[in-house]
């Protein structure tokens, strides 16, 4: 940190300010968002972030709805806001199992095409997206959620017609369209040893094939009673040796009851008593369960040289950051500037409708009905807004590395 910082200054810069020296700060977007038709949002991310993300629009079915049409005027709007605001911009995601149309799999006849077939819609897509936003689009997450708890590859279709080498080449055909740009493996469940150790047996597979990730994503779909806080520290330190940076992702800190099996049905399809279980709080989180959340995962901590204590800092965040839904994204060490980023996802869709924060207003949009996600809409912290940050460094400072070094 900078020799001139004090506690006065705290309530003046933004949380780009206060961890310039350790990482990025960034935030995840949605299209009303990058128009400017959110005005407080807009205010938010100039103050508080140097790193944007976008929601969906970079995903397949958005950007690449339909045979030999692309759309990106979207896309084309969030880049041109991030290199207006002089944010670094990231794009996220190129293949995923999730959220890809399902003619991207199949030919005109509606057949299931062979392996060189859906390589070659694969580098399509890659070089076509990746070729547009060249040298403007600083990394990229490649491949997105491939391994499941077990530690097997995720049955897909990129699977079952390439075969577990459809990760790497996704990997090699963004290297050739975008030598400048990081490349980064995201995944979820670290906690779970199996998942870990599947990841951590995919990441030594594709550096044996010559392939080497510029970042590993790690999400974070925690909440109150899990996972326990000394099984994620084992996970970073066993996830280390890898010898590429760490990312932490979509960190969300949900204090609902673990409810993974009913993701995205609606809440109204659900028995009466089950809805009561999974949904204690239809209308007012109790003070009692936020205190639950700060006491596990506040954590005062001081960074390197400034003086002050990082709970203090981020009452900077008080009252602005309670305007968005937000999850953690990208803390990442950049080998150019030997720097980290904390990317802090805010915007009015999550992916996973069991997770959101009550520390903040979650705005949930569903076009077909109520889904468990609605539940958030109106849960907002006024009092924890820094309930992470402490967390997230007292558990990456020392670990976020490859020398071994304090970053």
């Amino acid at each position: 940190m900078v020799d001139e910082f004090t506690r006065e200054k705290a309530y003046d810069w933004g949380l780009k300010d206060v961890f310039r020296d350790i990482f990025k700060i960034g935030v995840a977007l949605n299209l009303d968002q990058i128009k400017g038709r959110e005005p407080a949002t807009t205010t938010v991310v100039a103050r508080h972030f140097n790193s944007l993300t976008p929601e969906n629009l970079l995903k397949w079915e958005a950007v690449h709805p339909a045979p030999e049409y692309y759309d990106f005027d979207a896309a084309d709007a969030y880049v041109a806001f991030g290199e207006k605001q002089r944010k670094q911009i990231i794009g996220h995601t190129l293949v995923w199992f999730y959220q890809t149309p399902d003619w991207v799999f199949r030919d005109a006849a509606g057949r299931f095409l062979d392996r060189p077939a859906l390589l070659e819609r694969m580098r399509d897509h890659i070089h076509t997206v990746m070729g547009r936003y060249k040298g403007r689009i600083h990394g990229w997450d490649v491949v997105n959620e491939a391994i499941v708890p077990d530690g097997q590859f995720r049955q897909c279709p990129w699977l079952e017609i390439i075969g577990e080498d459809y990760v790497q080449k996704a990997f090699e055909f963004a290297r050739e369209a975008d030598p400048g740009a990081q490349l980064y493996y995201n995944d979820y469940n670290y906690w779970k040893p199996g998942q870990c150790n599947g990841v951590i047996k995919l990441i030594r597979r594709l550096q044996a094939a010559g392939v080497q990730p510029d970042g590993l994503g790690i999400q974070g779909h925690w909440g109150l009673d899990y996972p326990e806080l000394g099984r994620i520290e084992q996970f970073i330190n066993e996830l280390t040796p890898l010898g590429i940076p760490l990312m932490m992702t979509e960190m969300d800190l949900t204090v609902l009851p673990f409810a993974e099996e009913h993701v995205n049905k609606r809440l109204s399809e659900l028995d009466p008593d089950l809805q009561k279980r999974i949904n204690p709080y239809p209308s007012v989180l109790p003070e009692t369960v936020l205190q639950d959340q700060a006491q596990r995962w506040a954590r005062p901590c001081t960074p390197p040289g400034s003086g002050i204590k990082i709970k203090d800092a981020l009452l900077i965040s008080k009252t602005s950051l309670s305007l968005s839904s937000f999850s953690t994204r990208n803390a990442v060490k950049n080998r150019s500037r030997k720097t980290c980023r904390l990317t802090v996802n805010s915007g009015s869709c999550l992916k996973r409708s069991v997770s959101a924060f009550a520390g903040c207003r979650a705005t949930i949009r569903s076009k077909s009905g109520r889904n468990l996600s609605d539940r958030f809409k109106s849960y907002r912290n006024k009092t924890h807004p820094q309930i992470f940050y402490g967390t997230i460094y007292n558990l990456f400072a020392s670990q976020l590395h490859v020398t071994g070094k304090l970053i």
